[in-house]
């Protein structure tokens, strides 16, 4: 099952996200053998704690995501110190937050969420966020499409007390695939029998246009 959840996320927007950033992050750690795909799920799992919007989670996320990791190493059995433990807890709130903060447009719910997810980092919120602020994704657009779906439905990928992929396999999230960019297809549409009311005027405007096709989504090609 943990593969399986694991290998559906590697054509997701979410592990473009950590793909692209992991060449950089990963410089910070000193000695653990952490890998992107372990740090997608550290931060899935750190994502459903937020999704739940308990009020422990606003005033403690912090806490929780460094036990969650230190936990984690030990069941890992990872060669790991002190600061290894708090940079990688570090990482995965800036990019959590990264993340969420993509959903909030409209959302007033959400608004206050960060704001509380913010004050509850406490100490830690200068070098939580001075990562945070160094985080670039050159187009956002995929990743908050598919964060939007995520965040509203109500399918997990996580466990809630552990950071571990769920025991079965979730059945309604919204589909994760990476938006791919199909082939051009023409349209026509013929009319073959047209029927003026008395009294009325029609002007045939009708023409034929090429449109781009990207996962049920399309555009008109000039």
């Amino acid at each position: 099952m943990e593969e399986r959840l694991r290998s559906s996320l590697l054509d997701s927007p979410l592990y473009g996200f950590v793909q692209t950033g992991w060449l950089e992050w990963q410089q910070g750690i000193c000695s653990v053998q952490l890998q992107e795909e372990d740090f997608m799920l550290y931060l899935l799992w750190s994502l459903d704690q937020i999704k739940e919007k308990r009020e422990a989670v606003a005033q403690k996320l912090r806490a929780l995501v460094f036990k969650g990791v230190r936990d984690r190493f030990i069941e890992s059995q990872f060669q790991s110190n002190q600061s290894d433990i708090e940079y990688v807890s570090n990482l995965v709130c800036a990019c959590s937050l990264y993340c969420f903060g993509l959903v909030l447009t409209g959302n007033f719910e959400n608004q206050d969420l960060y704001v509380d997810l913010l004050a509850g980092l406490g100490d830690h919120k200068d070098a939580v966020m001075g990562i945070h602020d160094k985080i670039e994704v050159e187009d956002k657009t995929e990743l908050k499409e598919w964060l939007v779906g995520y965040m509203d439905c109500e399918e997990y990928y996580t466990s809630g007390e552990r950071i571990e992929w769920l025991e079965e396999e979730p059945v309604n999230l919204p589909d994760i695939a990476r938006i791919t960019r199909g082939p051009v297809q023409i349209m026509q549409v013929n009319i073959d029998k047209f029927t003026n009311a008395p009294g009325a005027s029609f002007t045939d405007k009708s023409l034929n246009i090429k449109i781009e096709g990207n996962n049920g989504e399309y555009k008109q090609i000039p």
